[in-house]
């Protein structure tokens, strides 16, 4: 039986312009069957606090387009975007990989649920 539920803020900082990774899903704890999620993604904020446009990309176990829950988006310049009511699993020590285009530009925010 999966253990309680903990509302998390996985990230919030700004990720590099090179592919980095920004969380890692806990390991099984609870000896469930493969590929039992042991976090989930529910919500994505990205500003930009920058004068130009800025991009960022998401994706889990890599940034490549077969991995992607956020494809490359533009974020105008002294906006965000809020990516809400995601039901993103993630298996045990999955990543949650991301990258920015334009250095400084962008901040993230990810949150979701951890169940161990």
């Amino acid at each position: 039986m999966p253990g309680t539920p903990n509302i998390k803020k996985f990230y919030q900082n700004q990720p590099s312009t090179t592919a980095q990774t920004i969380y890692t899903a806990p390991s099984n704890t609870q000896n469930q069957p493969t590929p039992y999620a042991t976090a989930v993604i529910k919500e994505i904020m990205a500003v930009n606090t920058s004068g130009s446009p800025a991009t960022i990309t998401l994706g889990v176990n890599g940034v490549a387009a077969a991995n992607q829950i956020l494809p490359t988006k533009t974020v105008n310049p002294n906006d965000s975007i809020v990516i809400t009511q995601l039901n993103t699993a993630l298996s045990a020590n999955d990543t949650l990989q991301a990258l920015q285009g334009t250095s400084g530009a962008i901040t993230l925010v990810v949150s979701g649920v951890e169940v161990q």
